[in-house]
């Protein structure tokens, strides 16, 4: 939460919200960026979509699956099959 974060930072959560908007920021806006990065390594580790938003605070797999595709435009079994089939085919590259 943004209060753990600002007593790491030993501020108030006040002053963490006024610094991060002085930097064009928000904490909302870093958490979902984080959130998008996180679930991309998830789903090219293999974890499944399930766990994957419990791992990510999701109350369900329905609101996940939501925030997913918001970011990438595309469902999260759909990225993890289309990021697969790249790295396969760079994997094969390699090898040839």
């Amino acid at each position: 939460s943004i209060q753990d974060i600002a007593a790491d930072c030993a501020t108030s959560r006040a002053t963490l919200q006024r610094r991060l908007s002085a930097a064009g920021s928000s904490f909302r806006e870093l958490l979902e960026q984080e959130r998008e990065r996180s679930a991309c390594e998830l789903l090219n580790e293999g974890q499944r979509i399930d766990d994957i938003a419990h791992l990510l605070g999701y109350g369900d797999t329905a609101a996940f699956q939501h925030a997913f595709k918001r970011w990438t435009g595309v469902s999260a079994g759909a990225w993890r099959t289309r990021h697969t089939e790249k790295t396969s085919t760079a994997d094969q590259s390699q090898h040839d």
